[in-house]
């Protein structure tokens, strides 16, 4: 059956293979359809009919082969493992070619998270602090693996230690850009790469914007982070409200080049995005066991007997921190210093509002300086 797929996939683009899925039961049988019968479908060209004329399997044959020998699956729109949400869009891709699993965008809600690759410090602060905090409460974070914005959000949802998917505007075995080559690793290992595109496709500027409508179609809503006026991030934002998928834009300066996109989106029709919990309370009731507050199970109570009592350890010795901080970590990092705090203890002692203390907590912990726990208090790693 794959090469049949592979074959239709190949002579048709997507929005009329998917309107020939809707017709016939498999693409075998629109393979042994007749020209007659085919030129009765006004939704196909002559030259629609022309391609399907041409039964050579010479091409289906070389993706499998290739797929093959690269460790790169295949799951068609007919496939149980077909993400479902994917598959409701109005031309979802026939065949997906995969590095790593897909269940997590089967098990979990997914959200993309795009924007600028020539983004700025405040961009890429917020493309990291809000993919960590959206992965840690449950989300698949999903975008492109471009430079900027999307490195940034891939690499919050892995320290996060959740699952990511990146889009390809190319084949999934092509790292593009070269310099991501570690992340596209860390990606396949805990999430999937993903490509509409066979095996060896270059990455062409042509193939992004029907890339971009995969990312948008995978989840329940879009994030844009920054996005100067001409920007592929803002194409993504127009085909996800096509799709019906929710729109959150970050805010920035009236007076950033990089947040005009974003501003206007927000002016328009996009949601603003100040904080994950803007993002998270619209799908909280949607996804209650997905999104909901993560519970430890309680412990039973301990019935051992007293034991002497032992001189208390020596304090442990802190490492030191060996990445660059701004004013407010390093104050945070000095309160934290006497031992684990909660957000209203390290707020009273630092400098800054509340909001800010917590987006630098998020900070830290992407940089693995701190970490905190289920209850919410922070000690430096």
């Amino acid at each position: 059956m794959l090469k049949y797929w592979l074959w239709l996939t190949s002579m048709l683009p997507p929005l009329k293979v998917a309107k020939l899925m809707r017709r016939y039961a498999t693409p075998e049988e629109v393979y042994f359809a007749g020209e007659k019968e085919l030129g009765e479908l006004d939704f196909l060209a002559p030259e629609d009919i022309e391609a399907l004329s041409k039964k050579s399997f010479d091409m289906a044959e070389h993706i499998l082969e290739q797929c093959d020998i690269k460790n790169i699956g295949i799951v068609t729109l007919q496939d149980a493992r077909y993400p479902r949400a994917l598959r409701d869009i109005d031309d979802p891709p026939g065949v997906l070619y995969i590095k790593g699993s897909l269940n997590p965008l089967a098990i979990e809600p997914a959200v993309a998270i795009v924007g600028t690759r020539g983004a700025t410090p405040y961009g890429l602060n917020a493309a990291a602090m809000f993919s960590y905090n959206l992965a840690k409460s449950g989300m698949v974070i999903v975008s492109g693996m471009a430079k900027g914005i999307d490195t940034l959000a891939h690499q919050g949802a892995l320290r996060a230690n959740k699952p990511t998917a990146a889009v390809l505007g190319c084949g999934a075995d092509v790292i593009y850009p070269s310099e991501n080559e570690s992340l596209y690793n860390d990606i396949i290992n805990l999430g999937a790469v993903i490509s509409e595109f066979p095996p060896g496709t270059r990455p062409l500027g042509v193939n992004f914007p029907r890339r971009n409508r995969i990312m948008s179609g995978l989840g329940v809503g879009v994030l844009i982070v920054e996005a100067p006026l001409k920007s592929g991030a803002l194409i993504t934002a127009r085909v996800a409200r096509e799709q019906g998928r929710d729109v959150f834009a970050v805010p920035g300066g009236i007076d950033a080049p990089n947040s005009i996109g974003c501003n206007r989106l927000i002016r328009d029709y996009a949601v603003l995005a100040a904080e994950p919990a803007d993002i998270l309370g619209e799908y909280i009731l949607q996804y209650p066991v997905e999104l909901g507050p993560k519970r430890e199970a309680p412990s039973l109570p301990k019935t051992e007997p007293p034991r002497r009592q032992l001189p208390a350890a020596p304090p442990p010795v802190q490492r030191p921190i060996d990445v660059p901080l701004t004013e407010i970590q390093a104050e945070i990092v000095n309160a934290l210093r006497s031992g684990p705090l909660g957000p209203d203890d390290i707020c009273s002692g630092v400098k800054a509002e509340m909001r800010e203390v917590l987006s630098e907590l998020t900070m830290l912990e992407i940089a693995g300086v701190v970490a905190g726990n289920p209850a919410g208090i922070y000690s430096i790693l």
